[in-house]
């Protein structure tokens, strides 16, 4: 059991500029929010691209399974154009940058694009 005797440091207070010692607390509360925000933005940028991965083992798995009991070769090579082009699209709206990347070295070498 902690002592009751001794002040316990409240990161909360730290942020709402009540720990005293600051004699700028609007300044040292903006800072905080800007440190959360960044951290908020990181934490939903990580989720976006934990979702694409989730999105693309799945189509794996059900590619697989699939294409297994596909009796023709063509089946299977339109039907994965037609995923990597919807992946392409969900990968941009995820923000995965890597992805981002390989499209554009891609496009850039595609004869006659202008650009």
């Amino acid at each position: 059991m902690p002592n009751d005797n001794q002040p316990r440091h409240n990161e909360f207070s730290d942020i709402a500029g009540e720990s005293g010692g600051d004699p700028h607390p609007s300044d040292h509360a903006s800072q905080a929010v800007e440190d959360l925000s960044e951290r908020l933005q990181a934490e939903q940028d990580a989720r976006k691209e934990e979702r694409f991965m989730f999105v693309l083992a799945g189509l794996v798995f059900l590619n697989i399974h699939t294409f297994a009991s596909s009796s023709t070769w063509t089946t299977p090579i339109v039907i994965g154009l037609l995923q990597l082009i919807g992946l392409a699209i969900y990968a941009r709206r995820c923000g995965v940058e890597e992805v981002e990347k390989l499209i554009d070295k891609f496009l850039s070498a595609v004869p006659g694009r202008d650009k």
